[in-house]
């Protein structure tokens, strides 16, 4: 899952080359280094997708300074016998792993607070990825039957992670959403939004439970 920065050009293209390459499995995730080393082979393939013949000189100095997206990154897989997942994260979305009706786990972010306002941001441009190494966040474990993983962009995850501390358990209704139709979603969002309890952003949700 990515989310392209609005205030760089050409974000949603790196967004989906992040995700395309992700899910296609040319992206490492055994350690932080291999995991930038894999993004910063992409740059060229953004460069080329985006660099057009007369470009205005402005267009080409917003290239020139990158795009950038929060993304987060999910895989599962057989070990020993048994299944597991293992993530890594950066920037401001959030995936929650929920086990016997209980969060289990939040990550990369626990608190609707730690959702700061200007987030460090995966980038095209290898200027903006040298003080990253610190910002790349990776997690893992075993999973059980019945697990319910929700990944979420950072509109949603602030809603979330408010409602747990209120003493809520908002993955029911994430759940319900998710197991009924993709219509329901953008009027319940547009609900919340109304209501104020949740920031006017772009809103994504993937919800997986493990059979």
């Amino acid at each position: 899952m990515a989310d392209g920065a609005t205030e760089s050009s050409y974000a949603g293209v790196w967004a989906r080359l992040l995700v395309e390459r992700f899910a296609a499995g040319e992206i490492e995730l055994a350690t932080a280094a291999d995991f930038l080393s894999d993004v910063a082979s992409l740059e060229s393939l953004w460069r080329g997708a985006v660099l057009t013949p007369n470009l205005p000189w402005f267009a080409e100095e917003k290239i020139l300074q990158g795009a950038s997206a929060a993304f987060l990154g999910l895989t599962l897989a057989g070990e020993q016998g048994a299944l597991a997942w293992r993530a890594v994260a950066v920037g401001d979305a959030c995936l929650a792993l929920v086990r016997d009706g209980e969060l289990l786990q939040s990550f990369p972010w626990e608190r609707a607070e730690d959702l700061g306002s200007r987030p460090v941001l995966l980038s095209s441009a290898p200027r903006n990825r040298t003080r990253l190494l610190e910002h790349v966040r990776l997690t893992g474990g075993p999973c059980a039957p019945g697990d319910e993983l929700f990944l979420m962009t950072d509109g949603l995850a602030r809603w979330f992670l408010e409602s747990y501390a209120g003493g809520d358990k908002p993955w029911h209704i994430l759940a319900g959403i998710a197991s009924d139709s993709e219509e329901q979603f953008a009027p319940w969002v547009a609900e919340l939004r109304e209501a104020g309890v949740m920031r006017n952003d772009d809103v994504t949700l993937t919800a997986l439970r493990i059979p």
